[in-house]
Protein backbone atom coordinates (compact mmCIF):
# COMPACT_ATOMS: atom_id res chain seq x y z
CA UNK A 1 0.00 0.00 0.00
CA UNK A 2 1.92 3.08 -1.32
CA UNK A 3 1.57 6.22 0.16
CA UNK A 4 2.18 8.22 -2.55
CA UNK A 5 0.95 7.71 -5.90
CA UNK A 6 2.72 8.00 -9.04
CA UNK A 7 1.75 11.76 -9.97
CA UNK A 8 3.39 12.27 -6.59
CA UNK A 9 0.55 13.37 -4.64
CA UNK A 10 -0.21 11.53 -1.28
CA UNK A 11 -2.99 8.57 -0.96
CA UNK A 12 -6.62 9.09 0.86
CA UNK A 13 -5.39 7.52 3.60
CA UNK A 14 -1.40 9.08 3.67
CA UNK A 15 -3.07 12.85 3.81
CA UNK A 16 -5.65 11.70 6.40
CA UNK A 17 -2.68 10.74 8.64
CA UNK A 18 -0.71 13.30 7.58
CA UNK A 19 -3.20 15.65 8.58
CA UNK A 20 -4.21 13.88 12.07
CA UNK A 21 -0.23 13.84 12.77
CA UNK A 22 -0.24 17.64 12.65
CA UNK A 23 -2.02 17.94 16.25
CA UNK A 24 -1.35 14.44 17.17
CA UNK A 25 1.69 12.40 18.14
CA UNK A 26 0.29 9.03 19.22
CA UNK A 27 -0.74 6.49 16.52
CA UNK A 28 -3.61 5.56 18.41
CA UNK A 29 -4.67 9.05 18.65
CA UNK A 30 -3.95 9.39 14.83
CA UNK A 31 -6.48 6.22 14.39
CA UNK A 32 -9.34 7.25 16.62
CA UNK A 33 -9.39 10.82 14.94
CA UNK A 34 -9.06 9.20 11.37
CA UNK A 35 -11.70 6.20 12.35
CA UNK A 36 -8.98 3.90 10.28
CA UNK A 37 -7.68 0.57 12.13
CA UNK A 38 -4.48 1.03 13.64
CA UNK A 39 -2.93 -1.74 12.18
CA UNK A 40 -3.59 0.57 8.60
CA UNK A 41 -2.10 3.41 10.61
CA UNK A 42 0.97 1.16 11.37
CA UNK A 43 1.45 0.36 7.72
CA UNK A 44 1.12 4.11 6.45
CA UNK A 45 3.15 5.63 8.89
CA UNK A 46 5.93 2.95 7.98
CA UNK A 47 5.65 3.67 4.21
CA UNK A 48 5.71 7.47 5.04
CA UNK A 49 8.37 7.21 7.54
CA UNK A 50 10.60 5.50 4.76
CA UNK A 51 9.54 8.14 1.97
CA UNK A 52 11.09 10.64 4.32
CA UNK A 53 7.71 12.34 5.01
CA UNK A 54 7.68 11.74 8.69
CA UNK A 55 10.47 11.34 11.58
CA UNK A 56 9.68 8.96 14.92
CA UNK A 57 10.94 9.54 17.99
CA UNK A 58 10.30 7.35 21.50
CA UNK A 59 6.87 6.34 20.01
CA UNK A 60 6.15 9.80 18.89
CA UNK A 61 6.05 11.17 15.41
CA UNK A 62 6.33 14.15 13.15
CA UNK A 63 5.68 15.77 9.95
CA UNK A 64 9.02 16.29 7.61
CA UNK A 65 9.35 19.21 5.81
CA UNK A 66 9.38 17.24 2.95
CA UNK A 67 6.09 15.92 4.48
CA UNK A 68 4.51 19.17 4.96
CA UNK A 69 5.35 19.97 1.58
CA UNK A 70 3.86 16.97 -0.14
CA UNK A 71 0.81 17.65 1.88
CA UNK A 72 0.19 21.31 0.46
CA UNK A 73 0.49 20.27 -3.11
CA UNK A 74 -2.29 17.94 -2.46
Amino acid sequence: MPCVTADGSLTEVARAVLIALQTRTSLEAVANATDLPLFRIRASVREMHTAELLTEQSGEYEITAKGAETLELG
